[in-house]
C-alpha cells in the first residue's frame, strides 16, 4: 500500500501547489513588512539607549528625560521581538483558515459536518462530568478503511449560571465509528485529568503507558486493544495535536478521543516556504496518525 504521507505529497503537487502560489507571495510580503517594522523598532531602541548613555556621561541627570529614554528603550527592544512573534502567530491563523481545507480531501475525503452532533456520544463516553452546552468551532466528517471519522474543535461549558460560562473542556475531539465492536468500555485518561467514571483502574503491562495514563474499564477483559503498538500511536496523537490533557473512550464500535488545548491548533511558519510539501508534515501527520489508529484497532478488535 502506498505510503500515506506520500499520498499527501502527490496530492499537494497535483492539486494544491497551484493554489498556494498566491499565498506564498502574500507570505513574502508579510514577512518583509514584519522585518522592516521589527528592524525599525530595534534601531529606535538603540537610539534611545545611546541617548540615555550619552546623557549619563554628560552628567545630565534629569528625573523626566532619563526615565523617558529608559522606558522607550525597553519598549522598542521588546516590541521588536514581539512583533515577529505576533505576526508569525497571525500568519499561522491565516494558514489555518485558508490552507487547512485544502488538505481535507486526500484519503478520507473530509467534508464539513453539522456542528454539535455527537453530544450523546460525549455523554455516554463517561469522560466528562455533567456539562451545559457543546460548542463546536468546526466539524468535519471523513471515511477511511470502513471507519467513519468526525474531527471537531469543541468546547464544553460548565452548568453554571453566568454571562460567560467557564469551560469544562476546550480542544480537539476525534470520534471514530469502527466496523467492529468491543465487548467492554475502556477509558484512558492522562494523570492530569479528573476521573469521571465509576470503573476500576486496570493495570497493564506497559510501564511507559502507566507513567502517563490511567486505564479504567467496565471489566478486566481489555481484549488485546491496549497494546504497545496502541500506546505508541496514542503518544504520536498527543504530540501532533499538542495535547495538554488526553482522554479516550472505547465503547461498542465508538472510539472518542478528547485532547485538551488552551490555544487553537496552528501549523506552518512565516519563515517557511508554502511551496514545499514537506513543510506541511506536522499538519499531514495529524491526519495520518488517525488512519494509523484505525488500522491498529481494525486488526485488534
Amino acid at each position: 500500500m502506498q505510503d500515506k504521507k506520500q499520498i499527501y505529497y502527490d496530492y499537494f503537487q497535483q492539486k494544491i501547489f497551484s493554489e498556494v502560489q498566491s499565498f506564498e507571495i502574500y507570505r513574502k510580503k508579510f514577512l518583509f513588512k514584519s522585518l522592516i517594522v521589527s528592524i525599525f523598532l530595534f534601531l529606535a531602541g538603540i537610539v534611545f539607549a545611546v541617548s540615555f548613555i550619552f546623557l549619563l556621561y554628560s552628567n545630565v541627570i534629569s528625573p523626566i528625560i532619563l526615565p523617558f529614554l529608559l522606558f522607550f528603550m525597553y519598549v522598542s527592544f521588546l516590541k521588536s521581538i514581539t512583533t515577529i512573534i505576533y505576526n508569525n502567530r497571525r500568519f499561522k491563523d491565516y494558514l489555518s483558515e485558508k490552507l487547512f481545507p485544502l488538505f481535507l480531501t486526500p484519503i478520507a475525503n473530509f467534508k464539513k459536518w453539522p456542528k454539535n452532533q455527537n453530544t450523546e456520544t460525549i455523554l455516554n463516553s463517561k469522560l466528562f462530568a455533567n456539562f451545559d452546552t457543546q460548542e463546536d468551532n468546526y466539524s468535519y466528517f471523513g471515511v477511511y478503511n470502513n471507519a467513519n471519522i468526525i474531527l471537531s474543535d469543541t468546547k464544553l461549558t460548565l452548568p453554571i449560571k453566568a454571562s460567560i460560562k467557564p469551560a469544562l473542556f476546550k480542544g480537539i475531539m476525534v470520534q471514530l465509528e469502527l466496523p467492529k465492536s468491543v465487548s467492554n468500555h475502556i477509558i484512558l485518561i492522562s494523570k492530569n485529568e479528573n476521573k469521571c467514571n465509576n470503573y476500576k483502574n486496570i493495570k497493564v503491562n506497559i510501564k511507559d503507558l502507566e507513567d502517563y495514563l490511567n486505564v479504567f474499564a467496565k471489566n478486566k477483559n481489555l481484549g488485546g486493544i491496549v497494546s504497545q503498538e496502541f500506546w505508541s500511536v496514542i503518544k504520536k496523537i498527543g504530540s501532533l495535536y499538542c495535547a495538554d490533557g488526553f482522554l479516550m473512550s472505547v465503547q461498542d464500535n465508538i472510539l472518542l478521543i478528547a485532547m485538551r488545548r488552551k490555544n487553537p491548533l496552528r501549523f506552518g511558519s512565516l519563515f517557511e516556504s508554502l511551496l514545499n510539501a514537506k513543510n506541511y508534515d506536522e499538519l499531514i501527520g495529524r491526519f495520518t496518525v488517525i488512519y494509523e489508529m484505525i488500522d491498529i484497532l481494525c486488526c485488534s478488535i
